[in-house]
């Protein structure tokens, strides 16, 4: 788990070619190797090609969103792994913590902006996250009550502005 914490590629080799087991603690290596990002690729790319246990993927999916590894993000989705978890909810987490990039990869893969009552804008809303809220409304993410109440509530006034000019409300 450490190495694939550390993103040791050859260490992690080491050990899956003398019997280590990926699969332990339901494949907690895989987030562990998400959440080191860049360091972490190619061993992402490695458990995957191994056949690691997805069990966890959930995890790994929304760890990859929530520390902005959009790579890892992309690596379990070719290959099949983000199916284990709504990819609808990795684009509220993605609104919540403020990842644009994977806001528009989310986006590009089909997931539906308007998900859960436009859930992510509004969770986007209330954290103040100018620039997720943008991509979202042009992605044509719907204004609801709910999204008016949080940006008055919790919203400063350029989230106000945002939402005011989108919903034509200024």
């Amino acid at each position: 788990t450490m190495a694939c914490a550390w993103g040791n590629l050859e260490i992690v080799n080491l050990l899956l070619e003398n019997g280590a087991n990926i699969d332990v603690d339901d494949g907690i290596c895989l987030v562990h190797a998400v959440r080191s990002g860049a360091a972490g690729r190619a061993v992402v790319t490695a458990l995957l090609l191994r056949h690691i246990s997805l069990t966890w993927n959930y995890r790994a999916v929304l760890d990859s969103v929530k520390y902005g590894n959009i790579v890892g993000l992309r690596q379990l989705v070719a290959f099949g792994g983000a199916f284990l978890i709504p990819l609808d909810l990795a684009l509220v987490s993605a609104a919540e913590n403020d990842q644009p990039e994977i806001i528009i990869y989310l986006l590009s893969v089909g997931v539906d902006v308007n998900f859960d009552s436009s859930r992510a804008l509004m969770v986007a809303v209330r954290a103040c996250n100018i620039e997720s809220i943008n991509i979202l409304l042009q992605a044509g993410s719907f204004i609801t009550q709910l999204t008016l109440r949080a940006a008055l509530r919790n919203g400063t006034p350029d989230v106000i502005r945002v939402i005011l000019r989108s919903a034509n409300l200024s």
